[in-house]
């Protein structure tokens, strides 16, 4: 979501564009990444866990082998956000005040839609229990598991986003318009790897919760492959289209666009790497 808004934000005015990458690495540094750390513990937790009760409703529906209807639910929320995104900015003329509000508004559809599928789907009768006081218990267990999850996420975090700060530091726009550009780039691809990685660990999970663990030693050699060949295929991306990826952020500044190709070949070595 955050991709489709920085490329709206482009096509509005440079200084709106970089306005938006700043508040955008400023909530990643201290809101999501403390965030996806918490979800760690579920990670580990979660998958192996059949009738235990999920505050998550997204692993929720992960944990019972269930993705297609995620996928759709996802799809939706993003054309909300891009359909809000035009609506707001070309339409409204909110400006910058319209990406926070296009995102929050579109990620309400997504956990509606994500209820509303528990509700009328049929897996809620078997793994969905009442809340009740176990739900306060082994609270210790969660923590340990998200502590260490919160501390590398934010580092994580913070290795790209305080490369836009820093730019943002430099005397020239140009600056910080190439490297909020390859950032959006990088974490585009870095997300599809993610997905796979996601998917691998609720498998493995599954198959090491049910007592098989040559299923889950299988799993993890596919994952390991399936990362390698991701690889692959991100950095021919880069380096075959490096060349006008910047003309998708509409940058047209002939000393900004070089910068951001150069960079972009940095973000290709990065993978190799």
């Amino acid at each position: 979501m955050f991709f489709v808004s920085q490329i709206f934000m482009a096509h509005t005015s440079e200084m709106e564009f970089n306005a938006a990458s700043l508040a955008s690495s400023t909530y990643e540094m201290i809101g999501t990444s403390i965030c996806w750390g918490v979800h760690f513990a579920a990670d580990t937790l979660l998958p192996q866990c059949f009738e235990g009760i999920s505050l998550l409703l997204q692993k929720y529906i992960c944990t019972n082998g269930i993705t297609y209807p995620l996928v759709i639910i996802n799809l939706i929320g993003n054309g909300i956000n891009a359909l809000l995104h035009y609506i707001l900015i070309y339409i409204v003329h909110l400006g910058i005040r319209a990406p926070p509000i296009a995102i929050t508004i579109a990620y309400i559809c997504m956990i509606i839609c994500e209820i509303l599928f528990i509700r009328f789907s049929s897996i809620y009768k078997e793994t969905w229990q009442p809340l009740n006081r176990d739900c306060l218990r082994e609270w210790s267990t969660y923590l340990r598991l998200s502590a260490p999850g919160i501390l590398a996420t934010m580092s994580e975090s913070w290795a790209f986003e305080l490369g836009i700060l820093f730019a943002a530091r430099l005397n020239s726009s140009t600056s910080l318009i190439a490297q909020s550009v390859a950032y959006q780039i990088g974490i585009f691809l870095f997300l599809i790897g993610q997905s796979f990685a996601v998917a691998s660990n609720i498998r493995i999970g599954q198959y090491l919760g049910a007592n098989k663990p040559d299923e889950a030693k299988n799993c993890k050699n596919i994952a390991y492959t399936m990362g390698i060949i991701i690889v692959l295929i991100d950095m021919i991306f880069i380096y075959s289209t490096f060349q006008w990826i910047p003309l998708i952020f509409n940058i047209s500044d002939p000393d900004a666009l070089n910068l951001t190709r150069n960079i972009l070949l940095v973000v290709g070595q990065q993978y190799m790497i």
